[in-house]
């Protein structure tokens, strides 16, 4: 199977270096990066040159553009089975491709697949295992998961994953044929403005997936000493992000994005059937509607219409954890499937290394092959 991985950069020149090492060292061949320059000062095309490796594509994108535009046009453009987002700060364990092409070629049903990740310090150079890995292989039900993470990851409010283990990960791989089912109901994979949403909105569009509990790559954390990375410039700005679906834009407005993208995949996905009619884009509209329908429109319209909205959202952020409440839990439904026997790595710091390329080549050594 052909994958398709999609590495954007942003003046991390020594970590860029690394993670195009760990994918130049992978044992399977059958792969493809594009490698998209954000306004890099220096530009890194000469460190992608010196690989010599023809399967790496450099070119460079305008840092006005948005960033997940650039990914849905790289989609577009080349031709694959699996496709990748990969962090400038990230690397891959040199068998993480091969292992996940035999899965994907064992399991043809399944069109999404995650890994665990361990967790390089840059600043310390040290590297921790987050927490014990089973090696097993899991099957995970797909939608009770999407709704899992729309529950505790947020519709707005600031809660870590309660998703034993990770299944949102660094390292996604997600089949071109549930790109397309994903796009065809989302409009898009990554959501504006808060990419990775996105593939919440793809456990909506398939029945299962399957999760490798191995830290098959490592996540790096802490300030590059060179630069925060391609967030950096978009880290202090607060813009208005509007709600698609009111009618009225400039009256519903919110300053979170991540808000947004909750929502975007709550009704692009229709799953707005899982909430009861008065809280449905349906019944805002009408509202809301009403509300505008005065004339002449004057400063105590647009006020009473601002909070039409706010009210119905709240109403949507309180009914959400209330409704997924009596759910079932998703330990109850998961299904371990005999795989290879791979060795259990427990967590803990594992030590210093001089790069994280040396921490994934030290991870690989105790993974049993």
């Amino acid at each position: 199977m052909k994958f398709l991985i999609f590495l954007p950069t942003y003046n991390r020149h020594s970590s860029l270096l690394q993670t195009l090492r760990s994918l130049d060292s992978q044992n399977h061949e059958d792969y493809e990066v594009y490698i998209v320059d954000r306004g890099s000062d220096p530009p890194v095309e000469n460190i992608v040159n010196s690989f010599n490796n023809n399967r790496f594509t450099y070119f460079s994108s305008s840092q006005i553009n948005n960033i997940n535009d650039d990914a849905e046009k790289v989609i577009d453009q080349v031709k694959s089975d699996l496709f990748l987002f990969l962090a400038d700060d990230d690397v891959i364990l040199p068998h993480t491709l091969l292992l996940i092409n035999n899965l994907a070629k064992k399991n043809e049903g399944i069109e999404y697949f995650t890994a665990g990740f361990g967790i390089f310090n840059y600043i310390e150079s040290k590297l921790t295992i987050p927490r014990n890995f089973s090696g097993l292989l899991m099957s995970y039900p797909a939608r009770t998961v999407c709704y899992g993470c729309l529950n505790s990851w947020g519709i707005g409010v600031k809660r870590k994953y309660l998703l034993p283990p990770q299944s949102h990960s660094s390292l996604i791989f997600i089949k071109h044929s549930l790109i397309e089912k994903t796009r065809f109901k989302q409009k898009e994979l990554f959501i504006k403005s808060f990419g990775d949403i996105g593939y919440v909105g793809a456990l909506a569009n398939t029945d299962e997936f399957l999760h490798l509990d191995l830290p098959l790559g490592i996540i790096g954390s802490g300030h590059v000493r060179e630069t925060d990375g391609i967030s950096n410039r978009f880290k202090h700005e607060h813009e208005l992000v509007h709600i698609e679906h009111v009618p009225n834009k400039k009256v519903a407005c919110f300053d979170n994005i991540g808000i947004d993208g909750h929502l975007k995949v709550l009704f692009r996905n229709g799953l707005q059937n899982e909430f009861p009619a008065y809280l449905r884009p349906q019944a805002h509209s009408k509202q809301l509607s009403k509300v505008l329908s005065d004339r002449p429109i004057t400063r105590r319209t647009l006020r009473d219409a601002a909070v039409v909205s706010v009210s119905w959202f709240c109403s949507v952020m309180k009914y959400l954890p209330m409704r997924f409440k009596n759910r079932p839990k998703i330990n109850q439904e998961i299904q371990i499937i005999k795989y290879d026997n791979y060795e259990p790595m427990p967590a803990g710091c594992l030590g210093e290394f001089k790069s994280i390329y040396a921490a994934a080549e030290a991870i690989q050594k105790q993974i049993s092959m």
